[in-house]
């Protein structure tokens, strides 16, 4: 509650998209959020208009590949990414990225439908690190940010599990900042950037909401929660604090990194189902990793969720030993 009014934060792009679609019915309910308007968010989420608008803002973004590219990759001599076009509601339907680097894989997304370049962007793949780049806007106004590197990631192009703070060059951030002011941004956001080998960036996707890797920016003095509260509270507040788009980002000296354990267990059995291997970008500087939930008031979840991860990874498997 702020100010006796009720107040939700967003944690999936299933709730934001929800939110945004009826955040002027809320208002008039005095029910508070901190999110963009639907139409900037359907921008964001959206692929195919996301890659649009970056490249108007002079970002690189991977190349798409033609339905003959596509049938030669079946020898896999070059790895590629399937993407939905459009943020996709349908339990049949692909609803993340999905990385191909085997024929195992290949062979999966043939038979499921998903090298359709109608319905699917299928794009290249950038051999590099990831580095996300994070913010609150109010109306496009940056408030705080905070940027991070991705040191080990799930198969399959999926979850962070490892990750450290980092500095993204101002001509990258500058732009980023000018694209989130011109469509006027509300709320958080997060954008992923590759890294290629001759030091361009690439922009990949964004998430128009937290981000699990969270824990990594309260780690350095980045409270992106208190952002949230402190400018949700009224509008006069806004005024009152003037938020600019020149703030620099928050990096503290502190050698604390993020590690997820109950992510590493996850990608292990995504592992051992589907023959694919983490993908991992090594660094030099050594950092005291923390996992989010190794925390005094979190403990229980630490022990617990690899027991659950593990139940409904095998419970088919267990189900057929009980009948």
């Amino acid at each position: 509650m702020i100010n006796d009014k009720l107040f939700i934060i967003s944690l999936s792009n299933a709730s934001t998209k929800v939110l945004t679609k009826h955040k002027d019915a809320l208002k008039r309910k005095d029910i508070i959020t901190r999110i963009p308007d639907y139409n900037v968010y359907t921008l964001l989420s959206n692929k195919e208009e996301f890659m649009y608008l970056c490249t108007n803002y002079g970002f690189s973004i991977p190349k798409i590949l033609s339905k003959p590219e596509i049938k030669n990759m079946k020898s896999i001599q070059h790895r590629f990414v399937i993407k939905p076009k459009k943020e996709i509601s349908g339990s049949t339907e692909l609803s993340r990225s999905w990385l191909i680097d085997s024929k195992n894989e290949y062979q999966k997304a043939l038979d499921s439908g998903y090298l359709d370049d109608d319905r699917y962007r299928i794009e290249q793949y950038i051999d590099g690190p990831s580095y996300y780049y994070t913010a609150h806007y109010v109306s496009g106004r940056k408030t705080v940010c905070f940027s991070q590197r991705t040191v080990v990631q799930q198969p399959n192009g999926g979850s962070v599990v490892k990750a450290t703070p980092c500095h993204i060059p101002e001509k990258i951030v500058s732009p980023l900042d000018k694209m989130f002011h011109d469509i006027e941004y509300d709320g958080v956001m997060m954008i992923e950037l590759k890294k290629a080998e001759n030091e361009t960036y690439y922009a990949i996707e964004c998430n128009p909401r937290l981000w699990g890797t969270l824990q990594l920016a309260l780690d350095h003095n980045v409270n992106y929660l208190k952002h949230i509260i402190n400018y949700s509270k009224d509008d006069s507040s806004h005024n009152d604090t003037s938020p600019k788009v020149n703030i620099n980002c928050q990096i503290t000296k502190k050698s604390t990194g993020y590690i997820w354990f109950g992510g590493y267990l996850l990608g292990c059995i995504k592992k051992l189902k589907g023959k694919q291997s983490f993908t991992r970008y090594p660094i030099k500087t050594k950092y005291a990793y923390r996992d989010p939930f190794a925390r005094f008031d979190t403990i229980q979840y630490f022990i617990l969720s690899p027991v659950l991860f593990l139940f409904n990874s095998f419970k088919g498997k267990l189900s057929k030993l009980f009948r």
